[in-house]
């Protein structure tokens, strides 16, 4: 574990929690970028628990069900609905509280580090749903990024809108080409996407995209220069998806960053 994530800005782990069935996430720290990480790993396809948080695409209430809730989340809302899968997953209390403990220690011991929660695919929609706790319920006084690979779609409309008033919060989704997962689960569900695109595209170079501009349709562009009707599920490519194609292009990104990072955002 410690000679992976070495590779990886220097970082250090600090925690690691993981077990059949639960959410598997790892808290690491970057000295000499100052940053600390959390992040989610994605979809294990030998976990069923997994492959069932994927498909479970009705809607849920953020936070954790009634009976979990404690008198630590007692005050946990926000307007809206998430997949009820990724929810479950993130807000069991076997996780999410011990994990928000050690977070916060680990803060403590790095005041002047930023918080930056990452992840690629299944553990991409965990990091939005649990920067989102951490930015409102956990640092609502620090600033908190999200920074994924591969995200599918989180919540509905009224979310989105949620998230676009959490101050703290910055999100920014990174897909590859024609990746089909940040194309699920499909639009006509009711499922809109939130944050900022970061899209590498053919011909070998990132475009930046400014989040959602306006009320989301699906004969609207909900991006400033992206028309959203070809981000339609069949559309999709699986193989776009895997994680070795994220991690060539971030490379890529870190060893030129003049030739393969967006200098601006894309406009219509």
């Amino acid at each position: 574990m410690s000679e992976e994530w070495g590779a990886i800005e220097d970082v250090k782990p600090f925690f690691y929690e993981m077990g059949m069935g639960y959410t598997q996430v790892a808290i690491c720290v970057s000295e000499p970028h100052q940053n600390i990480y959390v992040t989610f790993r994605g979809t294990d396809v030998m976990e069923f628990p997994d492959i069932l948080a994927n498909v479970n695409v009705l809607f849920d209430d953020f936070g954790p069900a009634p009976c979990h809730r404690t008198a630590e989340c007692q005050n946990i809302t926000m307007p809206g609905k998430v997949q009820r899968g990724w929810n479950r997953k993130i807000f069991n209390p076997k996780l999410y509280l011990s994990l928000s403990e050690k977070l916060r220690q680990t803060k403590e011991q790095y005041p002047n580090y930023d918080i930056i929660v990452a992840g690629h695919s299944l553990g991409a929609a965990l990091s939005i749903l649990y920067g989102v706790y951490v930015a409102k319920y956990v640092f609502h006084n620090e600033k908190v990024q999200v920074m994924n690979l591969g995200s599918p779609r989180i919540g509905n409309e009224d979310f989105y809108n949620a998230v676009q008033d959490i101050p703290n919060l910055v999100i920014w989704r990174m897909v590859y080409l024609d990746d089909i997962v940040p194309r699920y689960p499909p639009m006509w569900t009711g499922y809109r996407h939130v944050g900022h695109l970061l899209h590498w595209v053919k011909g070998g170079c990132f475009k930046a995209y400014h989040q959602q501009l306006e009320t989301c349709t699906d004969d609207s562009q909900c991006y400033a220069g992206i028309d959203m009707k070809k981000w339609n599920i069949l559309g999709g490519d699986v193989g776009h998806h895997k994680h070795d194609n994220y991690k060539c292009v971030v490379g890529k990104a870190k060893q030129e960053p003049e030739r393969y990072w967006p200098k601006g955002f894309e406009t219509p």
